[in-house]
């Protein structure tokens, strides 16, 4: 059986295959050739790509010298020093003689503190001038410890324990 049309071979290499195994060899050949290919082909590829690459170098990139004279030195130096506010050093919850609920933070330094009688809301925030109050504001007045306060919000005043 003859068979006809395959460049790859030759037709003395065709006698005695069959159409089974000419189909299986034509691929290995070609993938052999071109395996061949790609072993000469990638090398050259990479060194092209790293080529441009070992150009940026030339120019070296700025420094910044971070020990420079700082261009605001003066003006900080002449600032008035900042306080910072004042830390909370508890939160309370307490229950009041009518059976509500009492929220305070008292700060640091007892001259201030939050209070809130709901904590959806935001708190009410109040100052004395001693420690540990009286705290007042407008419309409230709190006086206490963090184990037991009175507040008066216009005419009505409570009593309520943490």
């Amino acid at each position: 059986m003859r068979e006809k049309g395959y460049r790859y071979h030759s037709r003395r290499n065709m006698k005695g295959l069959s159409l089974r195994s000419t189909v299986l060899t034509i691929p290995a050949a070609y993938a052999k050739q071109h395996s061949v290919m790609k072993k000469l082909i990638l090398p050259l590829l990479a060194v092209a790509a790293a080529a441009p690459l070992a150009a940026c170098h030339k120019n070296q990139p700025q420094v910044v010298d971070p020990r420079g004279p700082d261009p605001q030195a003066a003006a900080l130096q002449n600032a008035a020093k900042v306080e910072l506010p004042p830390a909370i050093s508890s939160s309370v919850t307490f229950r009041c003689s009518d059976n509500t609920l009492a929220f305070v933070d008292f700060f640091q330094g007892g001259k201030q503190i939050n209070f809130s009688t709901d904590k959806s809301e935001p708190p009410t925030h109040l100052t004395s001038d001693t420690d540990g109050g009286p705290w007042a504001n407008d419309t409230l007045k709190v006086s206490g410890t963090t184990k037991k306060i009175t507040y008066t919000k216009g005419d009505k005043s409570l009593t309520c324990k943490a």
